[in-house]
């Protein structure tokens, strides 16, 4: 769904999958950038939070937060985060054609029901 207030649009979608694990997720737009708010439940073990970071820039993790060239991405989470760090993923744009890239990697335990990532452009 899709709501448009004075100050604000807000985005949201969710899903429940075959085993039960629910995913929710809420986007709005702040006036420094946006927030996104990730709702779970049901999963056993743990639950991993990916953000796709843009090739090329000098990312790294300072605390709960990523920067890199004027961009702050900060996790938090109802539960202590497992772990967050950057890690090596893959990107595929077009067919039959895959790159590396990273991975912003926030992994929580069963009992966090929800992650809340702000990222701001300074």
């Amino acid at each position: 769904s899709v709501e448009k207030g004075a100050s604000s649009s807000l985005v949201q979608a969710g899903f429940t999958d075959w085993k039960g694990c629910f995913h929710q997720r809420r986007i709005s737009v702040t006036h420094t950038g946006y927030q996104v708010s990730d709702s779970m439940s049901g999963f056993r073990h743990k639950a991993t939070l990916r953000w796709r970071l843009a090739p090329g820039l000098s990312w790294k993790v300072v605390g709960d937060t990523c920067i890199a060239d004027g961009i702050l991405i900060k996790i938090v989470a109802t539960s202590s985060l497992q772990n967050f760090d950057i890690a090596e993923g893959w990107e595929s744009i077009f067919y039959q054609e895959k790159r590396k890239i990273p991975v912003l990697e926030a992994i929580v335990k069963p009992d966090c029901d929800e992650i809340i990532t702000t990222i701001s452009f300074t």
